[in-house]
């Protein structure tokens, strides 16, 4: 099944930012070096019998950032989070919050909408074909890739 015309790079930059906040400074980014950098955090959207049909995945750069900014952290608990190199709990929770608001951006044109199935740290998508993926900078914060990949 197709990505919905709506999941753009722009509808995730308008609704992470909307969410945060923030402006949100978009440039581009390959997939592939998003995959090859570590660790990782996917999350996995999915129909009502529970398939995934995609997956968004984020460096720990852009969850630490992201997730700071929204419960407006210092910006230099990012660069702590960060420099720890691991996902913690706070970031997860937070993250599962981005995660879940851009769900949006697969509503079907039947009225259908896949939905947050999980969150994990340290994983990998079920593609390596990314439909998108992008550089968000995070007024005030710092910057991360974030990429949706679409099962094959």
């Amino acid at each position: 099944m197709p990505l919905p015309a709506q999941c753009t790079e722009e509808k995730a930059q308008t609704l992470i930012a909307a969410l945060l906040g923030k402006a949100i400074q978009k440039s581009p980014a390959e997939a592939a070096q998003l995959l090859s950098s570590a660790p990782l955090a996917v999350a996995s959207y999915g129909d009502d019998s529970g398939s995934t049909q995609a997956w968004a995945v984020c460096d720990l750069d852009f969850a630490a950032n992201a997730a700071m900014a929204l419960i407006l952290a210092a910006p230099n608990r990012a660069e702590e989070l960060t420099k720890a190199g691991r996902f913690d709990e706070q970031i997860l929770e937070n993250l599962g919050e981005i995660f879940n608001v851009l769900a949006q951006l697969f509503a079907q044109s039947d009225g259908s909408q896949w939905k947050l199935l999980g969150v994990e740290a340290e994983a990998a998508p079920g593609s390596k074909q990314a439909s998108w993926c992008f550089h968000a900078d995070i007024a005030g914060y710092g910057g991360g890739r974030i990429a949706v990949f679409l099962a094959e």
